[in-house]
């Protein structure tokens, strides 16, 4: 009986300190500024876990979930006598890479329930690189060459299969030259001329 006694103290001990590891309170959490990412005060890791903020009784506020320092999942609000007040769930809408304040690696946009919809590269705070949408499923459903913020060279869709569906080249942010459109076994469906944005 008493191993039991033991072994079950021991187990329950394990898993106090574990669930512990991830509970941290607010006074000890703090936020880079440039990042705008969350952290354990000391720590270079982002904070991935739970945060609580107390009232000056000892008793629980509130509790707010993280993953890798953004606010991510369930944020719990309580009144005094410990009776839920509010629950919100909060998912991580965009991320953005800063560098000495400036946008600089890819941005990428979520959908509500957490999927990638779009990521944009950014070099010194200026969208530069290759922009990509993706559909519900997360497949790639548009490609495009982005220049000082602009379309430039380039610009491809997809079906859902991920086979190519068009491609059209962009100059100045506006279609220039020949618009090709497929057919999903990919032969040629139709080609329309671009002049400046405008069929020709």
């Amino acid at each position: 009986m008493k191993k039991l006694l033991a072994g079950l103290f021991l187990l329950g001990s394990m898993l106090a300190f574990a669930a512990g590891e991830q509970r941290v309170p607010i006074e000890k959490m703090e936020l880079n500024q440039q990042t705008s990412l969350v952290y354990v005060q000391g720590q270079q890791t982002p904070f991935t876990g739970t945060v609580e903020k107390k009232y000056a009784s000892g008793k629980l506020e509130a509790t707010m979930e993280f993953k890798d320092g953004k606010l991510n999942g369930k944020t719990l609000v309580y009144n005094e006598t410990g009776k839920l007040k509010t629950e919100e769930n909060y998912i991580v809408e965009f991320e953005t890479t800063f560098r000495n304040n400036v946008k600089e690696g890819v941005e990428k946009h979520y959908s509500p329930s957490g999927r990638v919809e779009t990521e944009v590269l950014f070099k010194n705070n200026v969208a530069n690189g290759i922009a990509k949408q993706y559909n519900a499923e997360g497949k790639l459903e548009y490609e495009t060459m982005v220049v000082n913020g602009k379309r430039e060279g380039l610009s491809k869709k997809y079906y859902p299969s991920g086979k190519l569906l068009s491609e059209i080249t962009f100059k100045n942010d506006k279609e220039e030259g020949i618009m090709k459109a497929y057919f999903e076994n990919g032969k040629l469906q139709l080609e329309i001329p671009y002049k400046n944005g405008q069929v020709d």
